[in-house]
Parts: structure tokens; sequence; C-alpha cells
């Protein structure tokens, strides 16, 4: 068979010394070699739970290819259990770091080719620098970070018109969020996103169903519409919710709806119907409910009155 040569791509490079590649190939364990590579390429930084939606593999399963990287001698194992937090906030980068980032790494100089042609404009330093440390420090994957970019641009648009754009500031947070949920492949990040906007339509329903439209609803307003959307309430019990307020109080009081929802959710009611049941079920305000002992002596006096009645009208008198 012909000895083929093959051509590496130049780049940021991992390099492994020939023990370790020889003791991983000696173990014929595929995980371990992976867990190996992702471990240099995060600068020997470990998360099992980012490490395992990486490679796409269960917990033990990271566990274990640990434990063999530990009893091969390629990782430390005080290393590993003394890892530092990472500070809230990103690292400085200087301008020289980002030249470096920019003529060496392949990867990022496409990203941030990507986000200016998106942004319709260049970055200045200190975004150039917000996008390095979405790359660099918080370690995700240059396809996940454009999905980030490409619905923040979405949703501004969406929210204050089309010659409006989101900030680095806003593209970093929105990275942190997805990067705090573990979100960090391609098919993740389209799952999450196909998620929102099933979010984003039924509360865009929902406030259809309480007569808000042409606004964008307030942070206080949308907690309250997340929470009835949790509870998988049907719109006919929000539209019942929604009657009895405004007859009560004259308006939408938001406070006043969220409790007879919450009400309703703890009694297990899903359809107007169970709600209207209860309502007359309920005894009238002021009198309390009849005892079965009193409801019999009351048919029991209706009975001798009816009696009464009839002897007298036998009798003629």
């Amino acid at each position: 068979m012909a000895v083929k040569k093959l051509k590496i791509p130049c780049g940021n490079r991992l390099v492994i010394e020939s023990g370790a590649a020889n003791a991983l190939m000696d173990s014929g364990d595929g995980l371990a070699a992976l867990l190996y590579l992702y471990i240099l390429s995060h600068n020997g930084e470990f998360d099992d739970g980012l490490a395992a939606s990486r490679l796409k593999k269960s917990s033990d399963e990271i566990s274990a290819a640990l434990n063999l990287l530990i009893k091969l001698g390629l990782v430390g194992q005080d290393t590993v259990k003394t890892i530092p937090e990472r500070p809230d906030t990103l690292p400085e980068y200087s301008p020289s770091d980002i030249a470096c980032a920019i003529e060496k790494d392949e990867p990022f100089k496409y990203l941030l080719d990507f986000t200016q042609k998106k942004l319709g404009k260049l970055l200045s330093t200190v975004d150039t620098q917000t996008l390095l440390g979405i790359y660099s420090w918080m370690g995700l994957p240059v396809d996940v970070i454009c999905l980030i970019i490409t619905s923040c641009i979405d949703e501004t648009r969406k929210k204050y018109g089309e010659g409006r754009m989101p900030t680095m500031r806003g593209i970093e947070s929105r990275a942190r969020l997805w990067a705090n949920l573990g979100i960090m492949t391609q098919e993740q990040a389209e799952e999450y996103l196909k998620k929102q906007e099933r979010l984003g339509t039924r509360t865009a329903q929902i406030a259809r169903l309480i007569n808000i439209g042409g606004r964008a609803l307030s942070p206080t307003e949308s907690r309250y519409i997340d929470s009835w959307i949790d509870m998988d309430l049907k719109n006919e019990l929000i539209i019942k919710a929604y009657d009895i307020t405004v007859i009560k109080t004259g308006g939408l009081k938001w406070k006043y709806m969220d409790t007879i929802l919450k009400s309703w959710h703890s009694k297990g009611f899903t359809t107007a119907e169970q709600v209207g049941r209860e309502d007359f079920d309920k005894p009238q305000r002021g009198k309390s409910p009849i005892s079965d002992t009193e409801r019999r002596r009351e048919l029991d006096e209706i009975r001798r009155l009816k009696e009464i009645n009839r002897k007298r009208k036998g009798s003629g008198t």
C-alpha cells in the first residue's frame, strides 16, 4: 500500500509529545485520546460538564476517560482538582495578542470577518477584544458563536427595526448564557433556538389573548407570562382569568390575574368548565353550607307540612 503524505493546515497547533501519543495509541481508548485533545485545547482547564457536552458523551464516560489519563500519567490529578474558578470578566488582550490571533489563528480570523460583515462595520479594538474573549476564554466553537451573533441580530431587528444592530456587550452576554447552559455544538444551539422561538410564539399569543398589542412587554410582564407558560395553561383558562380580573378590578392587574391562575393550577384545573363548577358548588357569601342533618330536618318538616295540608283538604276545613 502506498504511503501518503498529508498536508496539515497552518494555524494554532496542539503539540503532543511522542510519549503521550504512544501511550494513547497503546491504550486503544478513543475517548481518552479525544479528552486529552480537549484538555490540551483548553490549556489544561477542565470542566466535566462542558467536556461531556463538547464530546457528546455521558459524565460517567468522561470520568472513566479522565481516570485513564491520570493512570497513564498524562494528566496530573492534583492539577485537575485545584483548577480555580474563572473570573466573571473577560481577560484583557493587548494589541499584540489580537494581531497574533488574527495572523496565526485561521478560525478566529474567519470569525472576525464574519462578525464585521454581519454587523456591517469594522470592530473597534475593544469589540475585537470581546470577540477574542468569547472565542478563546469561553471556548465556544466558531460555528456556535456565529449562531449567537446571527440570533442577536435577528432579535434586535425584530425589537427595534432593520436599522438597529446588537452591541458586542449584548453578544457577550448571550455567549456567556450559552456557555453556562453548556451549549457547545451547533446541534445544541439550533435546538435551543427552536425552543426559544416556540416560547416567543406562545408569549405573543398570550399577549394577544389579554389584549396587549403594538408594544413590547416589560420585563415584569414577561416574567408573569413566562410563569404561565411554565404552568402549561390553556387559552380558555387565561381568557377566563383575564375576564374575571377586568370585571373585579376594572382593568388588567397582573398580580391579581396571576393569583387566580396559580390557584387554578394548584387545584389541577385545565378547563374553564372546571372553574365554573367550582363557582357553582361554592356557598353564597354570608351563608354557611347546610349539613346533611339540617337538610334531613328540612325535608322532614316539608313532608309534615304537606301531610297537614292534605288532611285539611280532606276534612273540608
